[in-house]
């Protein structure tokens, strides 16, 4: 399993990963290798049985990202030599050193790709490099869609129908799901929510793929007075997926008139 963040880190890649890994370990045997920007986490851990080899690097510093290229060419090769099959979370630049080790050894890719206009077959060749990622993501054996558009812009690629698969991201209802009045009440007050709103929430990065700023201004024109928009995610501009312009555009919007909420 390659991802861009592993537990105790908190991205929604990474979280679904370990959900899969919990679902699958009974009849599978995981790793994890995954990149990191927290120096103070171990470079080998043990995390539910499960090993994970963390690489350090800070994309904005191309010094780390050529560092951290070796560090996975290293560890890639002692993964090969006992795993069957390597699964991509997402395509990045990593990948362009990992696909070629798992090649030589014969090993099976997936690549799940996680964000229309991000990773999807079409859109990777505009960003920059996309020549190289597009050009080896067309060498990895399965590709996993999570929705129907992402389905079609393989189709658009040229990738063959038997090389597609779509699942779409699952919930899990019994971690998920509605509580009782006293327990709305008293997370609504945690987060400073008026008690009778109807309330809109966006979850996940402010990047813009995801389209936080397009549904604030698709909100705009429908809101009532008695709603709420609340975004929740990070909107920290060194995080690699977050878009500043995007949060900047919005902050600047919110007025004291306005009911949205970014936390």
């Amino acid at each position: 399993m390659v991802v861009g963040a592993y537990y105790p880190e908190l991205a929604g890649g990474s979280l679904q990963c370990r959900t899969l890994i919990r679902a699958l370990r009974d009849r599978v045997q995981f790793s994890v290798l995954t990149t990191t920007r927290d120096r103070t986490l171990p470079v080998v851990s043990d995390v539910e049985r499960v090993p994970v080899r963390r690489v350090f690097v800070a994309p904005e510093r191309r010094l780390t990202k050529i560092a951290a290229a070796l560090q996975l060419l290293r560890q890639a090769r002692a993964i090969a030599r006992d795993h069957d099959v390597i699964h991509f979370h997402g395509f990045t630049e990593k990948m362009l050193a990992l696909l070629p080790i798992a090649k030589a050894g014969r090993l099976r890719t997936i690549e799940k790709m996680t964000s229309l206009g991000w990773d999807d077959p079409i859109a990777i060749r505009s960003r920059p490099g996309g020549w190289m990622l597009a050009a080896a993501q067309a060498r990895v054996d399965r590709f996993v869609c999570i929705s129907s558009a992402m389905r079609e812009r393989c189709r658009a690629a040229g990738i063959a129908a038997d090389r597609v698969v779509e699942i779409p991201n699952g919930v899990d209802i019994a971690r998920f799901m509605p509580v009782d009045g006293t327990a709305r009440a008293a997370i609504r007050s945690r987060l400073g929510l008026p008690v009778g709103a109807t309330v809109l929430t966006f979850v996940g990065f402010w990047s813009e793929e995801k389209g936080p700023a397009r549904l604030f201004d698709a909100w705009l024109r429908v809101q009532t007075p008695n709603d709420v928009l609340l975004f929740i995610g990070s909107t920290a501009p060194e995080h690699g997926e977050v878009d500043r312009g995007h949060v900047e555009r919005v902050r600047a919007r919110v007025g004291k008139h306005t009911r949205a909420y970014i936390g």
